[in-house]
C-alpha cells in the first residue's frame, strides 16, 4: 500500500467548477483553419482545454482509473499499430493473442491456448457483440440465416428477446436497440443480484440468450451465475457474463489473504463453504448479509457460460480504451466473420475495423509486470479503502444501502432529488465527482486505486458540510433501502426495522432485548440530533414522540464503514508528479 501518489494538485475557486459541457469561449473562434497555426499556439490551446479534464484527484464516480506506468509506456511504444490489419503489425497481433490466452487462463477456460476472443474498446462494445452473436446463433439454429454466410440476409422473426437482470448495465439496452431485440429484465434479490426463478419465468421460444453480471455497476455484487449456467444449459441458450468490473477483482480475492475470501474457490467445485461470515465482511452489528453459501463462480469453469466481457482499463490498470471479449469456442463468435479483400488477413470478426494495438501492448505490459500477486495487492488495497470509507461514513451517521462486497459503496437518502442536490453541491463547491445509483436513491462511490485515505477524509468533511447546508444532517442516517426481509420479514418496504442491535454499543445501560422500530420518520424524531447520531426519545416503537423526556435512547455511530487505499505498486510507483 502507498500513502502518497503522483497526481497534480488541481484547485477549484469557491462556487466554480467546470461543467459537463465545455465553456463556449474554450473553442476556437474560427472553424477549420485556412493556414496552419503555430505549434506553440495549438498546444497552448490544448493545455487550456486539458485543464477541463479530471486528473482523478477528486473522482469517486468512475470505474476507470489512472493507468499503471508500465501500461502507459507500452502504449506509447505501439501507438502506430493497427490490430485491424494484423499482417502489417504482427507484433501487436501476437500481443493481442497473448492477452487473450492469459485472460482465458485467468477465467479458467478449459483450453486457454485455443480460446477465442479479441480486444475491444470496452464492455459496451463487448456486450453489443455478445448480443449480436446470440442473435446470429438463434437465427442460424432456426434455419433463418441461409447457409450461415453473413452475406445472407433474412427478415428477423418477431419477438426475439434477451433476458438480463434488472441490475444490468445500460449497454445491453443499446445492444438490443441495435439488434431489434426486446430486452426482458428479470427481478433481483435484496442485494440486487439476479433472481434465477425470475430469469426462468421470462424465457420463451424466442429468447436468444441470457446475461449475468459479475461485479454490478451500482453495487458490485455477483449474480448467481452457477444457477444461470444451469438454466442456460437446460434451455440450450448462450450465457454471456458482463465482468467488466469484477473480471480483474474476483479471480484475485482468494489471494488477498482476507479471511472473508479465503474459501472463495476453496473446494474442488469452487463453492463457498457453510461459513456464516464468508463472502463478505458485514458489520457485526447488523443482521443482513448475502447467503453464506453463495457460489461466486462466474467464469468458464461453469459449462453454461459461453462468453465473458472484462475491462483491463478498470481494475486491470490498463489504458483507455482497453476491453476484452472472450468466447468459449469459435462457434460462439462466428457471426461477424466478414471477408476483407484488401487487408492482409482474409477474415475480420470484430465490430470495429481499425483497432489500436497500443491497448493490447498496454494490457500485456501491466498484466506481466504485476502478475497475480500484484493484482491481489491492488484488490487488497481497494478493499481496505472500502473499509476506511465505511468506517468514516459511520462516524458521520451514514450507513451503506447494502453491505459492500467489492469496492463500491452506496449511501442512501430519501429520494433521487435529494441525491441530485447533494451531488451538485459537492461538485460545484468542492470539485467532487460522485455518481448516483439508479435503482434506489443513493450516492454511489467507487474506491479505485487512485483514491487515498486522505481523499476519503476530505470528502466526508465536505459531505458533512453539504448535508448541514441542505438541512439534511438530522436525516443523514437513512437506511430505507435495507434488505428488510433479512431483518423483519413482516416489515413493509417503507419501514425502518433495526433488529438485534448490540445495545451496549449504543447505550451501556440498555438491556439485551432487540430493538424494532417501524415507520419512523427520522427527521421527526429529534431535529436537534447531531449529524453523527440519531436520537430517539421515549420510543413507543409504533410512533415517535419528540417532546417526551422520560427515557432516551441515543444510537451513535451505529454503522460501521470501511475504506480502501490506492496502490500503484512499489515496482512502478507514480513518478510524474507528487501530491
Amino acid at each position: 500500500m502507498m500513502n502518497d501518489r503522483s497526481f497534480s494538485e488541481k484547485t477549484y475557486p469557491e462556487n466554480s467548477f467546470p461543467e459537463n459541457s465545455f465553456p463556449e469561449n474554450s473553442f476556437p473562434e474560427n472553424g477549420f483553419p485556412e493556414n496552419g497555426l503555430s505549434e506553440k499556439d495549438v498546444f497552448e490551446e490544448l493545455r487550456n482545454l486539458s485543464c477541463l479534464n479530471t486528473d482523478f484527484r477528486k473522482v469517486m464516480s468512475s470505474m476507470c482509473t489512472v493507468p499503471h506506468p508500465a501500461a502507459v509506456k507500452a502504449h506509447d511504444m505501439f501507438i502506430l499499430s493497427n490490430l485491424g490489419d494484423p499482417g502489417l503489425f504482427e507484433g501487436a497481433h501476437l500481443l493481442e493473442k497473448k492477452v487473450i490466452r492469459d485472460c482465458a487462463e485467468l477465467l479458467r477456460h478449459p483450453f486457454p491456448e485455443t480460446a477465442c476472443g479479441h480486444m475491444t474498446t470496452g464492455a459496451t462494445e463487448s456486450n453489443i457483440e455478445a448480443v449480436y452473436h446470440m442473435k446470429y446463433r438463434f437465427l442460424k439454429k432456426k434455419g433463418l440465416s441461409g447457409s450461415g454466410s453473413p452475406d445472407s440476409r433474412h427478415p428477423d422473426p418477431a419477438g426475439l428477446n434477451l433476458v438480463v437482470p434488472a441490475s444490468a448495465h445500460f449497454s445491453f439496452e443499446k445492444a438490443c436497440r441495435l439488434s431489434g431485440i426486446e430486452i426482458r429484465k428479470a427481478g433481483v434479490d435484496s442485494f440486487f443480484r439476479a433472481d434465477p426463478a425470475s430469469v426462468r419465468s421470462l424465457i420463451d421460444e424466442n429468447t436468444i440468450g441470457l446475461v449475468g453480471i459479475a461485479g454490478s455497476t451500482e453495487f458490485g455484487y455477483v449474480d448467481p451465475v452457477a444457477d444461470l449456467s444451469a438454466i442456460a444449459e437446460e434451455y440450450d441458450l448462450p450465457l454471456h457474463i458482463d465482468a467488466a468490473f469484477g473480471g480483474f477483482i474476483l479471480p484475485f480475492l482468494p489471494e488477498t489473504g482476507s479471511e472473508d475470501f479465503r474459501k472463495l474457490f476453496g473446494n474442488e467445485n469452487g463453492l463457498l463453504e457453510q461459513d456464516p461470515h464468508s463472502g463478505i465482511r458485514s458489520d457485526p452489528r447488523s443482521d443482513f448479509r448475502p447467503d453464506p453459501c453463495s457460489d461466486l463462480r462466474f467464469d468458464f469453469s461453469l459449462p453454461g457460460v459461453t462468453s465473458i466481457a472484462l475491462d483491463p482499463h478498470k481494475m486491470g490498470l490498463s489504458v483507455i480504451p482497453s476491453g476484452i471479449i472472450l468466447c468459449r469456442h469459435e462457434k460462439v463468435c462466428q457471426g461477424l466473420d466478414i471477408r476483407t479483400h484488401y487487408l492482409t488477413y482474409p477474415i475480420q470478426s470484430t465490430i470495429t475495423g481499425t483497432r489500436t494495438g497500443a491497448s493490447a501492448a498496454a494490457t500485456y505490459a501491466v498484466m506481466h509486470c504485476l502478475g497475480r500477486s500484484g493484482y491481489a495487492e491492488n484488490v487488497r488495497y481497494c478493499l481496505h479503502l472500502k473499509d476506511v470509507f465505511i468506517k468514516k461514513a459511520a462516524e458521520c451517521g451514514l450507513r451503506p444501502s447494502v453491505p459492500p462486497f467489492l469496492n463500491i459503496v452506496t449511501l442512501p437518502f430519501d429520494d433521487h432529488e435529494t441525491v441530485s442536490r447533494i451531488r451538485t453541491e459537492m461538485k460545484n463547491k468542492y470539485g467532487w465527482h460522485i455518481s448516483a445509483a439508479r435503482q434506489i436513491p443513493a450516492l454511489r462511490f467507487v474506491l479505485m486505486p487512485h483514491v487515498i485515505e486522505n481523499d476519503i477524509d476530505e470528502m466526508f468533511r465536505d459531505l458533512t458540510g453539504v448535508l448541514k447546508e441542505l438541512s439534511l444532517s438530522d436525516r443523514s442516517l437513512c437506511i430505507r433501502p435495507i434488505p428488510l426481509h433479512q431483518t423483519d420479514p413482516s416489515a413493509s418496504d417503507m419501514s425502518l426495522c433495526i433488529r438485534h442491535v448490540p445495545l451496549h454499543q449504543t447505550c451501556p445501560s440498555a438491556s439485551d432485548m432487540s430493538l424494532c422500530i417501524r415507520h419512523v420518520s427520522l427527521h421527526q424524531t429529534c431535529p436537534s440530533a447531531s449529524d453523527i447520531s440519531l436520537c430517539i426519545r421515549h420510543v413507543p416503537l409504533h410512533q415517535t414522540c419528540p417532546s417526551a423526556s422520560d427515557i432516551s435512547l441515543c444510537i451513535r455511530r451505529l454503522f460501521c464503514v470501511r475504506q480502501f487505499p490506492l496502490i500503484l505498486l512499489h515496482r512502478f510507483p507514480y513518478t510524474s508528479v507528487s501530491r
